[in-house]
């Protein structure tokens, strides 16, 4: 992949991937605990920033990086995951309180909410762009690592 197809590919990732963790996956909630979303769109515009904050930063540093090498795309993928296992365990807990509290027939005894995970959620822009370092440097790494043996 050349790096102006890296670079596309992460603008896309940056604007695709929070659209449908947040609004697609937020519909398949609503759907599946029987009630409608809340009104006004003032926190479904915070999650999606908070999703596409380090997706955002990522494409922009590949932009102005001289090449886009691999490295962004392992990076991206990594925090990709990453995020779509915060938003899962998001909406997995949502989905037991309401079964558990909220559901017609349910006793609603017991439990609160998961506080928990909305904190982690809350902060999945450090968790996420923590990851997608850790992935870049670690892409970059192996490859160094793999110019040196061949030079030799």
């Amino acid at each position: 992949m050349r790096s102006r197809s890296r670079r596309l590919f992460l603008w896309i990732l940056a604007l695709a991937l929070p659209l449908f963790l947040v609004v697609l996956g937020g519909q398949w909630f609503w759907a599946a605990t029987e009630r409608s979303p809340p009104e006004g769109g003032s926190i479904t515009l915070f999650q999606l920033a908070l999703t596409a904050a380090p997706f955002l930063i990522l494409a922009l540093l590949a932009t102005v990086a001289r090449e886009a090498g691999a490295a962004f795309t392992v990076a991206a993928i990594a925090g990709a995951v990453m995020s779509a296992g915060l938003w899962l365990a998001y909406y997995f807990a949502g989905y037991v309180y309401w079964r558990d509290h909220l559901r017609p027939g349910s006793d609603g005894g017991g439990g609160g909410a998961d506080f928990g995970v909305m904190f982690l959620l809350l902060f999945s822009p450090l968790f996420v762009g923590g990851a997608m370092f850790l992935a870049f440097r670690v892409a970059r790494l192996r490859r160094g690592a793999q110019e040196a043996s061949t030079r030799t």
